[in-house]
């Protein structure tokens, strides 16, 4: 079999086998971040989905001056894998902040510890009817991970009945359960088609047969976008309650939500960085 350079060039020449390239070049990006020990199974699919875009521009705009499309390929690879898994990690930071900041806003909210006083001193009263409100939206939003201990000290903070209060959690409790159960099927439906990909390239890579090959071509191209279909999908399911559904649960707009949850954590964080304390103790 001729070598990937020798193909390139042949196709920059006569146009012909293309798809042979792409596909040879496909197994290359599959098993590149695998003999790096960097990607799971499953994130391969999903660095390979970012880098399969640039495939037909590398076929195209390659130059041979004495370096093999190979050196290129691998060159391109090693850029775009360091790029990769710099974005992925900014991402999980971001997500981790974002997750960090409700939880943690609601732990020190409702916190008792006994060290800290001079409760006075802050800004932040829950006095009025709007910052009740405010709170019992940021509560809702993080209802999953507050306990029922937690919740009783909201209670008599805000004035909100408990009973109540339980109820708002259950409901919201009972959507994600169900939200959790679709979240675990596409997760199966994204492993259980990166698989099938995984085997049709393979046997693709090893077919000769023309009229086969074009089959499994095209078996293997709405495995991909079958793939990328699904991981989009599980990218839209939210992991806790939505501003949407705090605001129908409440009956109230949701910019309603959307403004004061701003509104609310904006204020919040100017009293705890310049006092240093839980708001409620």
């Amino acid at each position: 079999m001729e070598s990937i350079t020798e193909s390139v060039l042949r196709f920059q020449e006569s146009g012909c086998g293309y798809e042979e390239i792409v596909q040879r070049i496909s197994v290359i990006i599959y098993n590149y971040p695998v003999k790096m020990n960097i990607l799971s199974e499953e994130e391969k699919s999903k660095f390979y989905l970012s880098f399969y875009n640039r495939i037909e521009r590398l076929i195209k705009h390659f130059t041979y001056k004495g370096i093999p499309f190979e050196t290129f390929l691998n060159q391109t690879l090693k850029w775009h894998i360091k790029t990769y898994l710099e974005k992925e990690k900014n991402e999980k930071k971001l997500m981790a902040v974002n997750i960090q900041e409700a939880e943690i806003q609601i732990r020190d909210l409702l916190s008792h510890d006994p060290g800290k006083k001079n409760r006075e001193n802050t800004h932040l009263t829950l006095k009025g009817k709007t910052s009740r409100k405010r709170l019992l939206y940021l509560v809702l939003v993080d209802s999953p991970h507050i306990t029922d201990l937690e919740m009783k000290t909201f209670s008599e903070l805000t004035g909100y009945e408990y009973d109540w209060l339980l109820y708002l959690r259950d409901v919201l409790n009972k959507r994600l359960f169900s939200r959790s159960e679709r979240l675990t099927r596409l997760r199966e439906k994204r492993n259980n088609t990166y698989m099938k990909l995984l085997y049709k390239q393979s046997r693709y890579s090893d077919e000769v047969n023309t009229e086969k090959r074009e089959k499994l071509l095209d078996q293997i191209k709405r495995l991909k976008k079958r793939l990328d279909d699904t991981r989009h999908e599980i990218s839209r399911v939210p992991c806790r309650p939505t501003h949407g559904e705090v605001a129908e649960l409440l009956k109230v707009p949701k910019g309603t939500v959307d403004s004061g949850l701003h509104y609310f954590r904006k204020k919040y964080n100017t009293t705890i960085n310049k006092y240093s304390y839980s708001l409620f103790l």
